[in-house]
């Protein structure tokens, strides 16, 4: 709804569909790469490696998504950034407040 939301406000509903299935195949992506990463962490040690790159494929993620937004919104890639960080934080906020 928030994309939706942006590119109807820019007045650029045409490219909901593009930008709909470019976050969604990207998601896809990093998703099973995460799930890959997870699967080899073993919770009785510490794995500092692990973590490192699981932050760094996070990272990517929100680098990818904020240039999905950059080209979608016509904007620029601090927009396009500060728009991944808060679509982020906003669903983290309501998957916690559902799922507790």
């Amino acid at each position: 709804m928030v994309i939706a939301t942006l590119l109807h406000w820019k007045k650029l509903s045409s490219r909901l569909p593009q930008t709909l299935s470019a976050l969604a195949g990207t998601g896809l992506i990093f998703g099973f790469g995460s799930v890959l990463l997870i699967s080899q962490a073993e919770p009785a040690s510490n794995q500092p490696v692990l973590a490192l790159v699981w932050f760094g494929v996070f990272l990517w993620s929100i680098a990818v998504d904020a240039h999905i937004y950059r080209h979608a919104l016509s904007i620029k890639m601090n927009l396009g950034v500060l728009v991944a960080v808060l679509i982020f934080a906003a669903n983290f906020i309501l998957l916690e407040s559902v799922l507790g």
